[in-house]
């Protein structure tokens, strides 16, 4: 939280989380102040999630350049995500 570095869990971990929340949660709010600082990783995390089928509707904090990442916005909305 106060150094300059990221931590992250692998893409498996966090699709893995993400499905056991989606089955007992309507709704996934993705607490990252920045879900989409990684890039990569992030479209990783919306690949697997559409390769596993899951379902569920989710919103996450974004910055605004999210939105000139037309691969992104495609997964964000096969994903079903609510709200940015």
């Amino acid at each position: 939280m106060f150094g300059r570095g990221y931590r992250f869990t692998s893409v498996s971990r966090t699709v893995s989380d993400l499905e056991a929340a989606a089955k007992i949660a309507k709704h996934i709010f993705i607490a990252d102040d920045n879900f989409t600082a990684n890039l990569k990783r992030v479209k990783a995390i919306l690949m697997e999630a559409i390769r596993r089928g899951l379902k569920f509707e989710w919103s996450a904090q974004v910055r605004c350049e999210a939105a000139k990442d037309l691969e992104l916005l495609q997964l964000m909305r096969q994903t079903s995500c609510f709200m940015v």
